[in-house]
């Protein structure tokens, strides 16, 4: 019996293209039952492919250095041996790290982590809880999808979820912060909300009149945050006076501070590091942990890093983490690559490294898409550098949503149909689909619907304009199907 992946798909209720593969630029050949389709990527499949999906010369300089250490050797057990891919991968990333497979079990790993940090100090018994955020993803384990609030990836496994992760308001300004209200009355209310729950019975051992801005939260163990969101929030920034404060807030409570830049960090947000665009406000947290961009899509590859404090409360005593393909020599080897083209810095004619070259497309595509909040249902555009959320709306005015997942109609729209732009080829465009749901204090569910535009951070200013213009096209062809007596053109 033949294998088809559609098979799978079909259990649910999926029709999958099949991949060909093409060597032309930032391009996937998908194969249609009616034929072949050219489709631009304009996410990298999760904003994976951060070097792009077709035969960039970047991809290929990756793939070489695959081929190389492919014929050196491609495994050895990481308990029993070092390698000079893994050394070398982690000193680039200036921190003591452990390469893991996918960004899921880096958010488990990191779970255990700071679970090991307590235990060190004698203190996993009174620091068992793990603080998150409202509308956040941070993996598909059980462990991370018990730190995440993410209905659609959750409902099915909720009696299985970990019962000591507990949640916070999150920081988004567009539908959250009051008519009237300043962004600092807006942050200083959030703060006040988690200074709140950390004062509760359920995070805190003190009497209540014993706590206070240094002992409240005794409980938790870390609060773990995106500072970019991701797939549940469509591209949320947290906002550098926001995460300030939470900042201070963990220290004077003696909490570790884990930021999630699976998705955003690595060069998405035009730094090596998400926290890095703050750095003036010297928002480093404990851990971050690392994924999509680590090694381009090339590899599976995700990671977890560690500021002096943990690992040296850790001592002389072992990580005790472990899988079997960690640190895999392959994987590191395309990590290590990708690294050294994102943070490398040899300067282009115009004397720019890669890293100035993604903040000032990054600039361009800002732009670019600002100019789609006067397209139809276009209620809110945010992000920053090259990670973008787009959020669509029923009534611009009042915010509305839709009661149904207009996102996900969306992005089948745009991968099914065609689509031209001036001196482009035609093809279909496939953009990542995201929603989030949330019961609001009288149990009525809110909710919202976004796409992510996630290009390649070696995109040039005409793949932008390409991007920008089939996703207008792809907005308006909606409208019109929506209400074909007002066609948009």
């Amino acid at each position: 019996m033949k294998f088809d992946t559609q098979d799978l798909a079909e259990i649910g209720g999926a029709k999958l293209p099949r991949v060909k593969g093409s060597k032309e630029r930032k391009y996937n050949v998908l194969i249609h039952d009616e034929g072949t389709t050219s489709v631009l990527d304009a996410c990298g499949g999760a904003a994976v492919a951060c070097l792009g999906t077709g035969g960039t010369p970047e991809i290929e300089r990756v793939k070489r250095a695959v081929r190389v250490q492919m014929e050196n050797s491609f495994y050895i057990a990481h308990a029993f041996a070092g390698s000079d891919p893994c050394d070398q991968l982690c000193e680039k990333l200036l921190a003591s790290a452990n390469d893991k497979n996918k960004g899921s079990e880096a958010g488990d790993s990191m779970m255990k982590l700071v679970w090991q940090y307590w235990h060190s100090r004698g203190r996993e018994s009174e620091r068992n809880i793990f603080l998150s955020r409202e509308s956040s993803y941070h993996g598909n384990t059980i462990g991370a999808l018990s730190i995440s609030h993410f209905p659609a990836r959750q409902d099915q496994y909720k009696r299985l979820l970990l019962q000591n992760c507990i949640k916070t308001r999150r920081y988004y300004p567009y539908r959250d912060q009051r008519h009237n209200e300043t962004e600092l009355e807006y942050v200083n209310r959030m703060v006040d909300e988690l200074i709140k729950i950390l004062d509760s019975d359920e995070c805190s051992t003190k009497p209540k009149r014993e706590r206070g801005s240094e002992t409240g939260g005794d409980r938790v163990a870390a609060f773990i945050l995106e500072p970019v969101s991701g797939a549940a929030l469509g591209c949320q920034p947290a906002g550098a006076t926001y995460l300030k404060k939470v900042k201070k807030v963990c220290h004077d409570r003696g909490i570790l501070l884990v930021y999630d830049e699976v998705m955003c960090g690595l060069g998405r947000t035009g730094y090596m590091h998400a926290w890095h665009y703050d750095e003036e406000q010297t928002l480093p947290p404990n851990e971050p942990s690392i994924g999509k961009c680590l090694a381009a899509g090339v590899m599976p590859a995700a990671g977890i890093m560690v500021n002096k404090r943990v690992s040296s409360a850790l001592g002389k005593n072992a990580y005790i983490h472990g899988h079997t393909y960690q640190a895999h020599l392959l994987v590191c080897a395309a990590a290590l690559e990708v690294q050294k083209i994102v943070g490398g810095m040899e300067k282009d004619e115009n004397g720019e490294t890669f890293l100035d070259r993604i903040r000032s497309r990054g600039v361009y595509l800002k732009n670019k898409l600002d100019e789609l909040l006067g397209e139809p249902y276009v209620g809110d555009v945010r992000g920053r550098s090259l990670f973008w959320g787009i959020e669509f709306v029923k009534d611009k005015a009042s915010k509305t949503r839709f009661n149904r997942d207009i996102s996900s109609e969306i992005s089948r729209h745009g991968a099914k149909n065609i689509w031209t732009h001036p001196g482009k080829p035609k093809s279909a465009i496939h953009v990542y689909p995201g929603s989030w749901r949330l019961a609001d204090k009288h149990g009525v569910e809110q909710g919202g619907h976004h796409i992510i535009i996630a290009p390649a951070l070696n995109c040039t200013e005409d793949d932008i304009d390409e991007i920008v213009g089939k996703v207008k096209q792809l907005i308006r062809d909606f409208k019109y199907m929506r209400d074909p007596t007002n066609p948009q053109t």
